[in-house]
């Protein structure tokens, strides 16, 4: 995978250094010898490597895995959930100028399609920190029957109405400040403790109707680890779609940010071993 690579060419890098200072270490030693390297890797051997391979590579190299298990994946599940999110890396500023999003202040911005059932960040897209998360929305490549969950970040009326007539379902967070008019009340069953309020609605205001004439679906309920209410938009509307495993669904949205946990603490990706833009994969889908 692409981030676990370059993140095993940095510890490998930074390994190397140790070794160069303290000769070989038996902990680098084993490193190197399950990577089928022989030899401690020299510090310019690493940087004329970054300095000269293309994100475009490391990109290619992560979605050949992926492709693998999504094809096998694919023929045995029935539908698809993701969860899309975005999360900020920050960089130095004076050595990443082009990475600027704030006065003082670099950084990069990584863009997700996951894979709920499965645990597979099938599309991972590298951009500046500066880039709204909507703009890779059509890179994502959602086909018809998909279901997406995503947080307040991604909320776009014109874009709900591109899902409903796409066959695409999301889950989402009602803004509080949405105007809108409830249409129905769909009857809230007595076990579904968590379930507060099942609502059909019509978006109020001429550019929120404009945008999207659909019927949605307004759920309140309530988490069972805070005790807040949460209000949940979304255009599942089949008889199959109760009010408890939407919410559900949303809720599972969480296992996007443990893996972006995962990336920014337990592989540690925080150094950059190349300065250039050209090495962080500024086209849309690559890590």
């Amino acid at each position: 995978m692409g981030p676990v690579r370059r993140t095993v060419f940095c510890t490998a890098f930074r390994t190397a250094r140790t070794a160069q200072h303290r000769k070989r270490t038996e902990q680098s030693s084993i490193f190197f010898y399950h990577l089928n390297i022989r030899k401690p890797i020299k510090h310019s051997t690493l940087y004329y490597t970054n300095r000269h391979r293309d994100a475009a590579f490391f990109g290619a190299l992560y979605y050949q895995p992926v492709e693998r298990v999504s094809s096998f994946i694919n023929k045995t599940k029935k539908k698809s959930i993701y969860a899309i999110d975005a999360t900020t890396i920050s960089l130095c500023f004076t050595l990443f100028k082009w990475a600027l999003f704030r006065n003082i202040k670099s950084g990069v911005k990584m863009h997700v399609k996951y894979d709920i059932e499965y645990g597979i960040p099938e599309f991972i897209a590298i951009s500046n920190a500066n880039k709204h998360e909507n703009s890779t929305l059509k890179d994502m490549k959602l086909k018809k029957g998909d279901t997406v969950t995503f947080d307040l970040g991604y909320v776009n009326y014109k874009q709900f109405h591109q899902f409903c007539s796409g066959g695409i379902y999301f889950v989402t967070r009602l803004k509080d400040n949405a105007a809108y008019t409830v249409i129905a009340d769909n009857p809230v069953p007595p076990w579904a403790g968590n379930i507060k309020a099942d609502e059909f609605i019509l978006l109020a205001g001429d550019k929120a109707m404009h945008d999207c004439p659909e019927f949605l679906r307004k759920i309140t309920s309530t988490d069972p680890d805070t005790g807040k209410n949460i209000t949940l938009l979304t255009n599942m509307k089949r008889k199959e779609d109760s009010a408890e495993n939407i919410s559900m669904i949303y809720r599972k949205r969480w296992q996007i940010e443990l893996f972006f946990k995962t990336v920014k603490q337990n592989l540690r990706i925080e150094r950059f071993m190349a300065i250039p833009k050209m090495q962080y994969g500024h086209r849309s889908g690559y890590p």
